[in-house]
């Protein structure tokens, strides 16, 4: 059950550093010579931050290495001071992955661990549902209860073995919200009163989701 009142982490989701690009769930960020000089996808700031305001809490979750250990480190280290630096909240709480498959079984690891739902918004999608099938059995099921992924740069729900729902760009954070399941997400409109209940409803302590 989604209860939109519970606290969220949000995660970046991809490094490839013999690539182009940095992918991550607040955006995709071009891959410069210098990681720090990279720039944020359009309106990726501002849809997280639309998130926290929804969602108590934020984390990012990212698959990333260098060719050696000390190299990964200091990708580690410069990836959380760009995060604070471009003013992402929670830049400290990031969750490290060796890749794709690595990080569908870092989250199963959590849902094991702690049964309720998690929520990753990740532009490889297509790596994650095709890795699925790689897990073990206690694996896939608690991903198949649990795992909601929000397939981002996507109209349409790609077929896949646990919940999926399009996540376009940074401007459709209010229609993902509303399209999660059990969400009760109002509109712009009833914000205001939605607050009040969403208070309430942490004080009688219902529910908790996290958002990777």
């Amino acid at each position: 059950m989604f209860h939109p009142d519970a606290d969220v982490r949000t995660n970046i989701d991809h490094l490839s550093l013999n690539g182009t690009s940095l992918e991550v769930l607040v955006g995709r960020i071009s891959l410069n010579v210098n990681l720090m000089q990279a720039e944020i996808t359009e309106d990726a700031l501002k849809g997280v931050m639309q998130l926290v305001q929804y969602q108590k809490n934020v984390g990012y979750c990212t698959a990333r290495r260098g060719n050696t250990q000390s190299w990964t480190l200091e990708v580690q280290r410069v990836t959380q001071v760009w995060l604070h630096n471009q003013g992402f909240p929670h830049p400290e709480n990031v969750l490290f992955c060796e890749d794709s498959r690595e990080k569908l079984q870092a989250i199963a690891g959590l849902l094991i661990e702690q049964p309720e739902p998690i929520i990753l918004i990740d532009d490889l999608y297509d790596r994650l549902i095709a890795h699925f099938g790689t897990l073990d059995a206690h694996e896939q099921a608690v991903l198949s209860r649990y795992f909601v992924l929000g397939a981002y740069g996507v109209q349409d729900v790609p077929k896949a073995p646990f919940r999926v729902i399009p996540f376009a760009d940074w401007t459709e954070v209010d229609r993902f919200l509303e399209m999660l399941p059990g969400s009760s997400y109002p509109s712009k409109e009833g914000l205001t009163h939605h607050g009040r209940q969403e208070r309430q409803r942490r004080e009688e302590g219902r529910g908790n989701v996290r958002v990777y």
